[in-house]
């Protein structure tokens, strides 16, 4: 057998000159297979990696019950309520906790500047929005006023959305929405636009709130807390730490990817597998 290899590879590479082209058919095949696989694999992982290093540890996030993702939780205004009046909260100076209702939502929208299209993640603060985002600050212009048509755009959207950088305008159901400013956290908020909560639901026809964070007033307080609202007959919701949060729904987003990754890996695969035979037996 190693001799009928040998023999075989000694012809091969004796001929490779007079099939070159054919040959470099075949080597640029299978590389554009695996740089194709490389590269999803590598958006993946980095956006794996992003969901890892989000998230405050003294902070809790409250979904729907049975949510997976974030969007798609719906909370609705008398539940989110009931939440924030759950113990184990943290206290603001005031007296109330510090605990924010918050709206998540992808929307189609078009873009002012260059009257293109495009799906924006928009995410709503409330009052005590920014308290719960402790590496949150403005990089440039102002921050929204609550009750107006304002946006801020986090530094990773304003780069990888042409037409979103301060003094753009949105164009959403109710208008214009001019983009007063930018943020960074340094983390997956970073890629969305922030409004004030109430404004956008109004804006978007919505009538529940996507998740409530909270901060917690101890690490402690988390069974507390989580006990108060599993307990609750009234409340169909989840619970969890926003660390852990993070890594579930990192976890979830990782295996769909790579689902479609080496799907796609294996369909260009075959292709190319057999575009190789074609040419060799050509």
């Amino acid at each position: 057998m190693l001799r009928q290899i040998a023999i075989v590879s000694a012809l091969n590479f004796r001929n490779l000159r007079g099939r070159f082209w054919q040959s470099l058919v075949i080597v640029a095949g299978m590389t554009c297979v695996i740089g194709v696989l490389l590269s999803m694999l590598s958006m993946t992982e980095g956006l794996h990696q992003a969901h890892l290093n989000a998230g405050d540890p003294r902070n809790a996030i409250v979904v729907s019950r049975g949510t997976v993702w974030e969007i798609n939780s719906t909370i609705a205004r008398d539940k989110a309520r009931i939440v924030m009046d759950a113990p184990g909260i943290a206290k603001a100076a005031d007296g109330s906790p510090i605990a924010d209702p918050s709206l998540m939502a992808a929307v189609p929208t078009r873009l002012v500047k260059n009257n293109g299209r495009t799906w924006i993640i928009l995410r709503g603060f409330g009052e005590k929005g920014v308290m719960l985002q402790p590496r949150f600050h403005l990089v440039a212009g102002r921050m929204f006023r609550p009750g107006t048509h304002e946006l801020i755009v986090g530094n990773r959207a304003r780069f990888q959305v042409k037409g979103v950088a301060v003094g753009d305008k949105m164009i959403l159901p109710d208008g214009e929405w001019p983009i007063v400013g930018s943020f960074a956290t340094g983390d997956m908020l970073e890629g969305q636009l922030v409004g004030d909560t109430q404004t956008l639901m109004a804006s978007l026809g919505h009538k529940a709130y996507t998740t409530v964070l909270v901060r917690l007033s101890s690490p402690a307080a988390f069974a507390t807390f989580h006990a108060a609202l599993t307990r609750n007959p009234a409340l169909a919701v989840d619970a969890m730490r926003l660390p852990d949060w993070n890594i579930k729904e990192s976890a979830d987003f990782a295996a769909f990817m790579h689902v479609i990754v080496y799907g796609v890996g294996i369909i260009l695969a075959t292709g190319a597998l057999f575009a190789c035979f074609n040419t060799m037996y050509a």
